[in-house]
């Protein structure tokens, strides 16, 4: 992960200080305060280094005579593939601390328990595999059968996009490297493969929006990053946009790529120009319904809106970040694609070819 600052390698001592400056700066902590530390580890850094870190926290606040009610010192919020630590600090009242010493008996937390105390069996499950209910079904009568993309098309289409997001799985984390944690392309695969399971275990009467409905449910199930709820968001307002409908034409298909792009921008309330998928999205609405309004076919019109969305993504090269982990680099993140974009362009371009192939 980029972070604010790339400096030279330094002590320990010398990097608890620089992350403690604009703590203490902001907290403003005066002499008698209390205040409870958290040194959290990301995912390797041992054990005997975030204590290396706890020592300082522990001694640069002793000379401000503040004093330390309660340290947890550990891996408490790891995250993929990472290396390095985190500290916390939160300035105590008499009910904060009332509340922080309340005895609570968690997974990721335990305080006051005891050592005795009777641990349930952990049940290891793997998310992207979890079972998903289905969607309800929905009479199906009056919907419009007009369309080249039937329910089944739709399936390959997912099946299509979710490919070629695997197999671009490590070029997408370089992407997300450069501007964020480096796990774009992780996240991304999860999400699929969540959305993939899902459509197996659909039965195949089911209609285009209540294949959405349920791919939305699994990568928000399934996804801890934020692409979990802004895809959920996407895809639920898409279904919802052609659900009088079973079979989409090349009017329908655009206005579900406008339905994902307005359920993303809902949810993460980014605009063209942040640098972020919307970059990608837009275009690529704008460019289908250009050839849309030419007469072309829905094929046709999904390769223009695939072409619109991979300039688009390329356009965000040279944008500076305004949304998101990326913001902080400030004008360091021109110069790097977004790794939103690209995926988005990614899908949308195998959207394209399934369609084209038929």
């Amino acid at each position: 992960e980029p972070g604010i600052a790339s400096i030279p390698a330094e002590s320990a001592d010398a990097v608890t200080d620089r992350l403690m400056q604009p703590i203490l700066a902001e907290l403003a902590l005066n002499e008698g305060d209390k205040v409870a530390v958290l040194v959290n580890g990301l995912g390797s850094t041992t054990l005997l280094e975030l204590y290396l870190l706890h020592r300082r926290v522990a001694k640069v606040l002793d000379a401000q005579k503040v004093a330390i009610h309660h340290s947890w010192v550990g891996e408490y919020c790891t995250s993929l593939e990472m290396a390095g630590a985190s500290v916390s600090l939160m300035k105590l009242d008499k009910d904060l601390q009332r509340w922080l010493d309340h005895p609570c008996d968690t997974p990721a937390l335990r305080v006051g328990t005891g050592q005795n105390t009777v641990k349930q069996p952990v049940r290891h499950t793997s998310r992207q595999h979890a079972h998903i209910k289905e969607p309800k079904k929905r009479d199906k009568s009056g919907l419009d059968r007009s369309g080249q993309i039937t329910p089944d098309v739709f399936r390959d289409m997912m099946a299509a996009s979710a490919e070629a997001i695997f197999s671009q799985r490590n070029y997408l984390c370089e992407l997300d490297g450069d501007l964020g944690d480096g796990d774009h392309g992780i996240t991304m695969e999860i999400g699929w493969k969540a959305a993939l399971a899902l459509v197996e275990q659909t039965d195949h009467t089911a209609t285009i929006s209540e294949l959405c409905e349920g791919i939305g449910q699994a990568f928000l199930d399934a996804v801890g990053a934020s692409v979990g709820p802004l895809y959920a968001s996407g895809f639920n307002a898409a279904g919802e946009a052609v659900g009088d409908r079973l079979n989409l034409d090349a009017r329908a298909m655009i206005a579900w790529l406008d339905g994902m792009a307005q359920g993303i921008t809902a949810r993460g309330g980014a605009a063209v120009g942040d640098k972020t998928m919307i970059d990608a999205w837009e275009p690529a609405i704008a460019a289908a319904t250009i050839r849309f309004e030419q007469g072309a076919s829905v094929g046709d019109c999904l390769m223009a809106g695939a072409q619109g969305a991979s300039t688009g993504a390329n356009a965000t090269t040279q944008m500076q970040s305004n949304r998101g982990r990326s913001k902080k680099l400030g004008k360091r993140s021109i110069g790097h694609k977004d790794p939103g974009a690209a995926s988005a362009a990614i899908m949308i371009t195998a959207w394209a070819e399934t369609v084209q192939s038929l």
